[in-house]
């Protein structure tokens, strides 16, 4: 029975995702409906389709591909990474990871679906040299563009398909990026400021001075949900901005909510913000529907024996969470 609700559990986060939801009210607590244990777990991310689990291996080197439509997570796939895996985000059906080679710079590597092999189904299929150390991965919702945040700066990546790939070095320190199709959203490492750049072909970036956020304290992590029409931000003060994307505007501050990510869970009337603590030992969810009012909603339950959280990622109504051997799988109920 476990494995049937998990299959279903599924194809209900895809429906989620292509809008057949209608929801009217808030969704109940989520509940553990799968577990996969392997591995040291240090970065994880599903496909655009929702379909793949995305799991990157430090101990192996390998990132594990699980296929999430049968009726338990089955493994399809560990291709070997070129270095050691620091983190991961999803580009359509691939992977942009970005990997420590053990020198002063890094790579980043792309792991797509291949034909020509029916025992590996996922391999590499493109390596890039970066300028510097790797810290942070993130990608637009449509897969063409990703960032990788280094040590002095980010590298902009402009995916035409995972074989074909432009990227340019930016050497401004920013402690992470978040993307829309058109847009990177970049917090300023030395200033408490988000700044913005329109994406244009070639994998340049434009700052666009007229849409400058403003914020209290500096920013060390950012989120925007499925449809960019919201944003997150973690202060180093230990409060939460949620702001508009379009125009700028801080819309609230959560204070005393100290956090090391942030990922939304969007439903069809409303949104969460899913928030891993900064000592990675709790994840806690605010209902952000009303952005200008926010409420906690409380924590996911974990077992107590469970170690340091890696990552966590959300896709439909899953919210997935990875401490270094096990990544547990919730779902959010429609009500």
């Amino acid at each position: 029975m476990r494995a049937w609700k998990f299959a279903f559990a599924v194809m209900c986060a895809i429906a989620v995702v292509g809008g057949i939801w209608a929801q009217d009210a808030q969704p109940a607590a989520p509940t553990p409906i799968a577990t996969v244990d392997a591995g040291d777990f240090r970065a994880l991310t599903i496909s655009a389709n929702g379909r793949w689990m995305m799991v990157a291996d430090a101990a192996t080197s390998r990132l594990r591909v699980y296929d999430l439509e049968t009726e338990i997570p089955t493994l399809v796939a560990s291709p070997e990474l070129y270095g050691t895996p620091l983190d991961a985000a999803a580009i359509g059906q691939a992977a942009l990871i970005a990997l420590d080679t053990g020198g002063r710079a890094g790579v980043a590597e792309i792991v797509a679906a291949i034909d020509y092999d029916p025992n590996q189904p996922f391999a590499s299929v493109n390596l890039i040299d970066l300028t510097d150390r790797p810290r942070r991965v993130s990608a637009s919702p449509d897969g063409s563009w990703g960032v990788i945040v280094g040590g002095s700066g980010y590298t902009l990546f402009e995916i035409l398909s995972p074989e074909d790939v432009n990227s340019t070095f930016y050497p401004t320190p920013v402690s992470d990026a978040a993307l829309l199709p058109d847009t990177v959203f970049l917090a300023d490492r030395n200033s408490p400021r988000i700044m913005t750049a329109a994406l244009e072909s070639g994998a340049q970036a434009s700052i666009n001075r007229s849409v400058t956020i403003e914020l209290p304290a500096l920013a060390e992590r950012l989120a925007l949900n499925l449809s960019g029409t919201l944003g997150a931000a973690a202060l180093a003060d230990e409060s939460i901005v949620l702001f508009d994307p379009a125009s700028g505007d801080v819309i609230s501050i959560l204070g005393s909510t100290p956090a090391s990510d942030l990922h939304f869970l969007s439903f069809e009337s409303g949104e969460w913000l899913v928030v891993l603590s900064d000592d990675r030992q709790a994840v806690t969810l605010i209902d952000v529907s009303s952005p200008a009012n926010p409420g906690e909603i409380g924590a996911l339950e974990l077992p107590a024996d469970a170690s340091i959280i890696q990552a966590i990622t959300t896709y439909g109504n899953l919210i997935f969470v990875a401490d270094r051997a096990t990544v547990r799988i919730f779902q959010a109920s429609q009500p």
